[in-house]
This record gives structure tokens, sequence and C-alpha cells, in this order.
């Protein structure tokens, strides 16, 4: 199931929220050329929230979140990067009484981030 079939399977199911927090590490390699590799992985705790048209929130589910990813990543200029990634994102602890599995919210992903700020020195810039 993804999360459209999810809202559709029970008509009073008006929206499911996942939100995570924690630790987030990454890398970029060699990061003074123009084009060059990134991976990051997310790793904590978060909940899963089911909105019902009838309550504010039927159900809540507190969850682990394992996300890692690599991608590639672009020098604009040296204040702006693009990266382009793909991953995986692994979720466990949904309460197994639910209609729902660990696996409704489960698979991989891919995502575009535009990153601003200071990134060192470009000395020995190819670009």
């Amino acid at each position: 199931l993804d999360f459209e079939e999810l809202l559709t399977q029970d008509g009073d199911i008006e929206s499911i929220d996942l939100g995570h927090g924690g630790l987030w590490l990454g890398f970029s390699v060699p990061t003074h050329k123009l084009i060059h590799f990134y991976g990051s992985a997310r790793i904590g705790w978060g909940a899963i929230d089911i909105r019902t048209r009838n309550a504010v929130f039927d159900e809540l589910d507190q969850v682990f979140v394992l996300t890692p990813e690599a991608g590639i990543e672009l020098n604009v200029t040296r204040w702006f990067k693009l990266a382009g990634t793909v991953g995986y994102r692994y979720l466990d602890g949904i309460n197994e009484s639910s209609f729902y599995t660990n696996d409704d919210f489960r698979g991989a992903f891919a995502g575009i981030t535009l990153r601003f700020g200071g990134f060192g020195s470009y000395h020995d810039s190819d670009w």
C-alpha cells in the first residue's frame, strides 16, 4: 500500500502524517570538484499520526526511522549547491493491531536539495 491507498481504505481517514527527528550525518567528496558524490543517513525516532473526520488524532504510533541516501552534488556558486539524491526509508514500530504495517511506510525515494551557505575554502577548485 502507499499513502493514497491508506487514505482511501477508510473513508473516515483525512490524513496520515509521519514526523521524525534525530541525528543526520553526511559527507561529500571531493567538495572542490564541480560535480561530486554526496551521501547521508538520518536515524531517529518519530511518530505517525492519523487524523480522522470525527476525531483530532485517532491513533499515534512511536516509530524508529533510518533513512540512508546517496547522490550527486553540483557546486553552482561558492555559496550555492544543488544535489540530486536517492534513498530508502526504513521504519519500524507500527502498532501491530493497526490496519497498516511497517511496510506501508517503508520505501525508496528521490529528492532534489538546494543548499545555501559557506562551504569552506575553494583554493584548489576545478570550477
